[in-house]
């Protein structure tokens, strides 16, 4: 693509730097392919976890131990965010940098002030569970979440493996605690093992489909020659918000693991005994949707509970290929792509 003489500098640079970020995850690769659903990794995934463990929040909350950690504030483009740098090389795998119930915090202060002040205000959640930060290998942070009920969220993981070692390292910590202190932290509701049901409840991927957006072009196609729905309001969003309705038969595959400190066994349920666990009573299915959001530079952030994720992926990437001159950017589009360049910042 040549650039006129009457394009902004802003917009030669805008396009420039996402060009740049595109190459990295870009799906079309060098001899003209498409990358396979297995080929884009996952960029996070949140997950609930349904537990035996009985947790006295209290002496949960009191003994864990806390392992030093200082965030440190940098900048990062425009805006001024908070971003993790260690105080070690490497943190111990298994440590808990931050621990918090209520208002109240041991360790860290990773978030904040104002999203602090927000989630603060759920006061009803807050009163049953405790948030973690833990550290795995690499420096990995998990944010976990622990109900008094057994009940656990776990957020950043991008593998099984992730959520599968932040509760088992959790659990050796715990008796840990127990030998050090005499104190019990938690009791098993069933059984002489840890057991957990983890359940995928969301889980996002991101790409690029190689080439420039015209958002109200691909809006005004969605709507027009597929099934699909599309949202896009230039005013108040940057990207096109493509929902893709799911396949409620399409149960979810739920991991099942069993672990007496020692050793580790992994299994795979069935969601109704999942749903049993939660104490649910039999609902009627409801229309559950996979969104894409796809912004002009040609980047799209999927986000899924995984059912059926691939289908959906391959059946998306279809369209934007062989549907590409319907609505890739072109030199007349310049005045509406120059006022979102800032949107992957």
């Amino acid at each position: 693509m040549k650039f006129k003489e009457t394009y902004s500098f802003k917009y030669i640079l805008a396009f420039k730097r996402m060009s740049i970020k595109s190459d990295e995850k870009c799906i079309i690769k060098s001899d003209g392919t498409v990358k396979k659903f297995e080929d884009i990794a996952i960029s996070t995934k949140t997950v609930i976890g349904i537990s035996n463990l009985k947790i006295d929040l209290e002496k949960f909350f009191t003994y864990i131990p806390i392992t030093d950690f200082v965030p440190q504030e940098k900048k990062r483009g425009r805006k001024k965010r908070i971003q993790v740098t260690l105080n070690h090389n490497n943190l111990p795998y298994g440590s808990i940098i931050s621990v918090q119930k209520k208002k109240e915090i041991r360790g860290a202060c990773l978030k904040s002030k104002r999203s602090s002040e927000k989630v603060s205000s759920n006061k009803d959640y807050f009163l049953h569970s405790v948030s973690l930060v833990i550290v795995l290998e690499d420096n990995k942070q998990i944010n976990l979440k622990v109900s008094s009920n057994g009940k656990l969220q776990i957020t950043g993981c991008k593998n099984d493996e992730h959520f599968i070692n932040v509760i088992t390292s959790l659990y050796d910590t715990m008796n840990n605690v127990e030998k050090w202190t005499n104190e019990k932290l938690y009791t098993l509701s069933s059984g002489d093992k840890l057991e957990v049901l983890f359940n995928t409840v969301m889980q996002n991927m991101d790409f690029n489909v190689g080439f420039k957006i015209n958002r109200q072009k691909l809006d005004k196609f969605i709507e027009k020659y597929t099934s699909h729905t599309s949202i896009y309001e230039g005013s108040l969003a940057t990207g096109v918000n493509i929902k893709v309705k799911s396949d409620v038969s399409i149960q979810p595959v739920i991991t099942n693991i069993f672990y007496d400190g020692k050793t580790l066994e992994k299994y795979y349920s069935s969601y109704e005994e999942y749903n049993n666990r939660l104490n649910k009573k039999k609902e009627t299915k409801k229309d559950k949707r996979h969104t894409f959001l796809v912004f002009s530079s040609g980047s799209v952030i999927m986000s899924s509970t995984g059912t059926g994720m691939k289908e959906i992926y391959e059946d998306i990437v279809d369209i934007f290929i062989k549907n590409r001159k319907h609505f890739e950017m072109t030199t007349e589009d310049v005045d509406t792509y120059e006022s979102d360049y800032e949107e992957d910042d």
